[in-house]
C-alpha cells in the first residue's frame, strides 16, 4: 500500500503544488488509517476524535474547492 501511495503522490505532482499534494496525502492517509482501525480492528474513537476526523476532511474539501490544480 505504501508503494501505491508513494506512486499516487508522484502522479500528482504533475497536477498539483508540492505543498498542496503532500498536505492531501497525509490527510487522506489520516482518515483511510483511522477507517481501517475502525472497520478491522475495531478500534472505538471518541467524539472529540471524530470531530478532528471530520475537521481534516473539512480542510480537504476546502483545498479541493479553492481550485488547487496548476
Amino acid at each position: 500500500l505504501l508503494n501505491l501511495g508513494l506512486v499516487s503522490l508522484s502522479y500528482t505532482l504533475k497536477y498539483m503544488d508540492v505543498t498542496i499534494a503532500n498536505t492531501t496525502f497525509a490527510g487522506v492517509s489520516s482518515v483511510l488509517i483511522a477507517a481501517i482501525g475502525y472497520y478491522w480492528f475495531g478500534e472505538r474513537y471518541t467524539l472529540f476524535q471524530y470531530c478532528c476526523l471530520a475537521l481534516v476532511l473539512a480542510g480537504l474539501i476546502g483545498l479541493h474547492l479553492t481550485g488547487v490544480s496548476k
